[in-house]
């Protein structure tokens, strides 16, 4: 486990990166490849547009706080939500927290760490779950699952494209 990693190529686009030392062959991460398997359309999915009713949560949040309100419902019902969060100035990650800590605009990339193997545990343990991410991020979600379970609830962002931190930290310097 845990034996891939994203490292930054020349280019600057991020890539997998296996640690042979750690990988135990197990096959994972080819079956669930987008590049070897892309995604097919599932026809059961509906896509919604919302925002806000609340000015305070539209204007502290992104895309119209329409993430914020479904969070709140899912954990005042005892469930939890993940999303992007800041855990240093410049680095963003998927992480599974309160709000505010998820509302906002982050506008680089954001790393899934643990996130997936959490959202699973998570899901396993019986709890309400709520991921909001982009699509690239909630596809890698239900590959990672390699279903759509029950108790899951997912949130695709509108995407423009991500640039990585180093663009951010390079802007701030």
């Amino acid at each position: 486990a845990d034996c891939i990693t994203l490292a930054l190529n020349r280019a600057g686009d991020r890539v997998a990166v296996i640690d042979e030392s750690r990988c135990t062959r197990c096959g994972k991460c080819s079956r669930i490849c987008p590049v070897l398997h892309p995604p097919v359309l599932r026809e059961s999915r509906t896509a919604l547009a919302a925002y806000a009713v609340e000015a305070q949560v539209r204007q502290s949040s992104a895309s119209g706080g329409a993430a914020a309100v479904l969070a709140r419902q899912v954990v005042e019902s005892g469930g939890c939500a993940y999303g992007a969060a800041f855990t240093a100035p410049t680095t963003v990650e998927l992480v599974r927290a309160q709000l505010p800590r998820l509302q906002g605009s982050k506008y680089v990339h954001a790393a899934t760490g643990s996130a997936y193997r959490k959202v699973q545990a998570d899901l396993k343990a019986g709890r309400q779950v709520l991921f909001t991410g982009t699509p690239c991020q909630v596809a890698g979600l239900y590959a990672y699952l390699g279903s759509d379970p029950p108790g899951l609830t997912t949130c695709d962002l509108v995407c423009h494209g991500v640039p990585e931190a180093d663009t951010l930290n390079a802007y701030l310097q």
